[in-house]
């Protein structure tokens, strides 16, 4: 196993290789892979859920569907939420 920069430098070397659009929909993508693996990590902490129902409620919040089917939250798991989405629709 490598470096961590023999492992990441032919991603950075297509990125810089890519055109614009393609470069865009990767960063996009890869941005919101992350918010939704530290979203269901953060609900399986806080809230002491398994890892779907993190990713459940970490896509129910993203979508701004709501989270009614839930119960509720406890308050860790709403300052939770409002961390998330304060995180999530930053620019």
């Amino acid at each position: 196993m490598g470096t961590l920069s023999q492992l990441t430098r032919p991603l950075i070397d297509w990125l810089v290789r890519a055109e614009s659009t393609r470069r865009e929909i990767f960063l996009a993508s890869a941005f919101l892979a992350a918010l939704l693996v530290t979203g269901t990590i953060g609900y399986s902490v806080v809230e002491g859920w398994g890892w779907l129902d993190g990713l459940d409620m970490t896509f129910i919040t993203l979508t701004t569907i709501g989270f009614a089917k839930y119960a509720r939250c406890r308050m860790s798991g709403e300052i939770q939420t409002g961390r998330y989405t304060n995180r999530s629709r930053q620019p």
